[in-house]
């Protein structure tokens, strides 16, 4: 009887792995899911691994994939070192995902067009008004462009990689990339509980007293070492069946949440196009600009300036999206209540009144989504909306700092 069952558990054991190869081969061969490059990190919560290789697929637009690699600083992009090579200018690129931009190649990527227009290296035909602009940069020194961007990264992500690692890079000036549609609710572990996108991170509130920036949880502890999370650690690298599981799981929980804290039948992470918001918004407001602030003050002690950056979400360009969107939650119509300028403005208002450089490209876009046969947006920005913000982008640096 033992034996039997002994037998009979090997067979379904046997059984249940063939099952799950299968699978996994099938959710590679039919790109399903894309790699996972991420690991913990005390500092900010997560970071890339330091040498990772895969394919990003994305499960937002179909057929957008890209074969992406991290160098071993953990930077998108070539392999260099932490020491500065002589004759080099570092810009340090810090933000989201719409920085770290894992849909394209990394040739294709706003940040190394920006590299390639800084050091003249762009044909006219595609820089614009650029090319000319940069064709006598590199006198004695080229630029270089570091990609520290992270999915999921705020402000306060940002901050932290800033004073744990970016700082070693010895950067000539720090870009931040600001994505209006969820940075403002990244930062603020309420607002970031409430719209569905928490991860377990080090994070910031404001002093009721002083209004000074209070950081807790950091560094942050490591996960338990035990065989299970050993496990999911080894599922996580290897594993694209167990990623497509999770991250469904993920955003299906994220979606409850979202629609039980909705204002109406509005998600509750579109709050910050609201013109009367709960306090709660006002607070995510007001620890951005601390953020943003103490960002600056970093950049300042290491003699280097700070520029952002503004994009927008990509229904705000593209107006049928915008449409559909509009159909779908018609609450939103309400232009009393709703201003899909909002966040530019307060944003604009935070810049002007720290003194830091700030280029919005919403306008930039939603021009070019009128005169462009290709989408700008599809998951993230696409390689058109790629080329389209690296030419402003290029000449905004320039008005701020010595290129040449």
């Amino acid at each position: 009887m033992l034996r039997r069952l002994l037998g009979s558990f090997i067979l379904l054991a046997f059984a249940s792995a063939l099952c799950l190869g299968a699978l996994e081969a099938a959710v590679r061969i039919l790109d399903l899911h894309g790699s996972n490059f991420i690991q913990f990190d005390p500092h900010t919560g997560w970071t890339h691994r330091p040498g990772a290789k895969g394919t990003f697929v994305s499960d937002i637009a179909p057929g957008v994939k890209a074969d992406v690699s991290y160098n071993q600083l953990g930077l998108r992009g070539p392999e260099t070192t932490e020491e500065k090579p002589a004759g080099r200018k570092r810009l340090l690129l810090l933000g989201d995902s719409f920085t770290e931009s894992e849909q394209v190649p990394y040739e294709q990527t706003w940040g190394q067009l920006v590299e390639d227009r800084l050091n003249g290296r762009v044909a006219g035909k595609e820089a614009g008004a650029s090319a000319s602009a940069g064709a006598g940069s590199g006198a004695g020194y080229a630029w270089e462009t570091l990609n520290a961007g992270v999915a999921g990264y705020g402000t306060d992500n940002a901050l932290l990689y800033l004073r744990s690692r970016g700082h070693k890079l010895d950067p000539d000036a720090v870009l931040l990339m600001f994505f209006t549609g969820n940075d403002v609710s990244d930062n603020d572990s309420g607002l970031n509980r409430k719209v569905g996108t928490w991860q377990r991170e080090p994070f910031f509130t404001l002093d009721d007293g002083t209004g000074e920036l209070v950081l807790h949880d950091y560094p942050l502890s490591p996960p338990p070492n035990t065989w299970s999370s050993r496990i999911k650690d080894g599922l996580r690298t290897k594993s694209r069946l167990y990623l497509m599981v999770r991250d469904r799981l993920y955003k299906a929980k994220a979606a409850r949440n979202q629609n039980g804290a909705g204002m109406g039948s509005v998600p509750s992470a579109w709050g910050v196009y609201r013109r009367s918001n709960p306090a709660e918004w006002d607070r995510g407001w007001k620890l951005t600009r601390a953020l943003i602030a103490e960002l600056r003050d970093e950049c300042d002690a290491m003699g280097v300036p700070l520029l952002i950056v503004s994009l927008p979400t990509g229904w705000r360009v593209d107006l049928d999206s915008q449409a559909e969107l509009l159909d779908r939650y018609p609450d939103m119509k309400d232009k009393s209540e709703w201003d899909f300028d909002l966040p530019d403005r307060r944003l604009e208002a935070i810049a002007e009144a720290e003194g830091i450089p700030l280029l919005s490209l919403t306008t930039t876009l939603q021009r070019a989504f009128h005169s462009s046969d290709q989408p700008l947006y599809n998951d993230h920005l696409s390689k058109q909306g790629h080329e389209i913000v690296a030419g402003p982008i290029s000449d905004f640096i320039r008005q701020h700092l010595d290129t040449d």
